[in-house]
């Protein structure tokens, strides 16, 4: 592996703004009328960089998360419910809710297909689509950039700005090119990220969101020196070692190596037979597990893992989507970062952030976005425009599950073209002292753009916030 380095010289507050015209908006936030005054001065800065710590690139291409994404809306209630309310099986390739299965080849893009592939899921079986991987490995950094290893939510960020997803006819793989000038085939807007899997039991999060969402993307470990996982790649059929038997297309790891590889959990079976495993887990009970290897790879692309794994969905959060939205959802996003790789506080679990924009025509500001890292966090939106003196709450609620969150204004604001205007949000993530996201910019960085607080009174400009380095191992 080659070991380089991320500098981020400019960063900027993860907090994005979405206009609609006149579209009659659906009231998602209640408006409180409660005020918080507004200044910009100096405080002491607490930027802390995401952890990109390496975790060992198998043919997978996973690096470990720099930040917790993805979303519900305030009346998500959450995923989990007694065991007994789930069936004993479930298996989406019955349900007509999975794309085709697609292959990597050589290169370490398995975030990018498991991330599709839980998106594309969502949208079935109303709208069959498939995406571009090719787009996501080259631009989710906003410029070209190689078929790297990265992480699902990095796919998310790409996806929350509305770089794509790209059509993958408009876009091929593997060629290391992306055509220009394409737009996004449709709006992704909410992204949840489930919580790691405690032990063989705790699978209700994975199974209510399969059954509500679709495919869930999570990270496994898949050695790529174990020959069992290549002679199955390569049709050699029955070949069995310590964790993958192929006669089952059964996998059970119970090691402590790095998770580095991504796959979508489609399905279950609870009574799946232990004795199908090579080496036998205590139970029985197992996963329905898409891969990104091609169709000659288990049972047409898909294996059975065991409740048993102690790395499937174990090590990192789980990743699913609500769908997409047409792309005239809103007229315009207003945004300043690529998504986030880092996090702020301010020794407190509860901190502000605002953004600062020029409204590019006359408009209505009617929802705004951003990322909430712990479940249960509370948040509150404030806005402003023009001269005004204080910002004015718009709503708030409480998100039950962690991850990007659009959440729409029940009073639209309105804009006027050339005039400036305020976002803030007031964001409690609980047990977390670092509550406040940052990223670096989507172009050259300014003053007066981005700003964190930690008590909505007194304000620091983000591009006063020191220069982050983080180390970062790819292959």
């Amino acid at each position: 592996m080659k070991r380089s380095h991320l500098r981020t010289a400019a960063i900027a507050v993860c907090l994005s703004c979405f206009a609609a015209g006149l579209v009659a908006v659906t009231a998602q936030a209640s408006a409180s009328g409660s005020q918080a005054p507004l200044r910009t001065n100096g405080q002491p800065n607490h930027y802390a960089p995401g952890p990109l710590q390496p975790v060992g690139l198998g043919n997978g291409g996973l690096i470990s998360s720099p930040t917790v994404a993805s979303r519900p809306t305030a009346m998500h209630t959450g995923l989990r419910a007694p065991r007994a309310a789930y069936p004993s099986s479930y298996d989406l390739r019955t349900r007509g809710k999975l794309p085709p299965v697609e292959n990597q080849g050589n290169y370490v893009t398995c975030w990018a297909f498991a991330a599709l592939g839980a998106l594309e899921s969502s949208m079935l079986p109303g709208d069959a689509q498939v995406f571009s991987a090719d787009n996501v490995a080259l631009k989710v950094g906003g410029a070209a950039h190689s078929y790297a290893a990265n992480v699902t939510s990095a796919a998310a960020a790409y996806l929350a700005r509305w770089a794509g997803p790209i059509l993958a006819s408009q876009d091929a793989y593997g060629d290391s090119y992306t055509p220009p000038g394409l737009t996004p085939a449709y709006h992704v807007q909410n992204v949840f990220f489930l919580p790691k899997r405690a032990n063989q039991y705790d699978n209700g999060a994975i199974k209510s969101a399969i059954m509500k969402y679709g495919a869930v993307a999570v990270s496994i470990h898949a050695p790529e020196t174990e020959q069992s996982w290549w002679e199955s790649l390569h049709g050699k059929r029955h070949y069995a070692t310590r964790f993958w038997k192929s006669d089952h297309n059964a996998y059970y790891y119970w090691g402590t190596a790095s998770a580095e590889h991504d796959v979508d959990i489609v399905g279950w079976d609870d009574k799946y037979p232990r004795d199908n495993f090579s080496t036998k887990p205590p139970g029985n009970g197992a996963f329905i597990v898409r891969n990104s290897w091609g169709t000659s790879f288990g049972d047409k692309g898909y294996c059975y893992v065991s409740f048993y794994d102690t790395r499937l969905a174990r090590t990192d959060l789980s990743m699913v989507f609500e769908g997409a939205e047409p792309t005239d959802n809103f007229s315009a996003i207003y945004q300043y970062d690529l998504g986030p790789s880092g996090a702020w506080g301010a020794s407190s679990d509860t901190a502000w952030m605002a953004n600062d924009f020029t409204a590019a025509k006359s408009d209505l500001l009617s929802a705004v976005s951003f990322w909430a890292q712990e479940p249960g966090s509370r948040y509150t939106i404030y806005a402003k425009t023009g001269s005004a003196s204080t910002l004015i709450a718009e709503g708030s609620g409480t998100f039950s599950l962690a991850g990007y969150h659009t959440v729409h204004l029940a009073r639209p604001l309105q804009l006027v073209a050339g005039q400036r205007f305020r976002v803030a949000v007031k964001l409690t993530t609980p047990g977390d002292a670092t509550p406040i996201k940052l990223g670096p910019t989507l172009g050259p960085a300014g003053t007066n753009q981005s700003f964190v607080s930690s008590d909505g009174r007194t304000w620091t400009d983000v591009s006063t916030l020191k220069e982050s380095t983080s180390r970062l191992d790819r292959c």
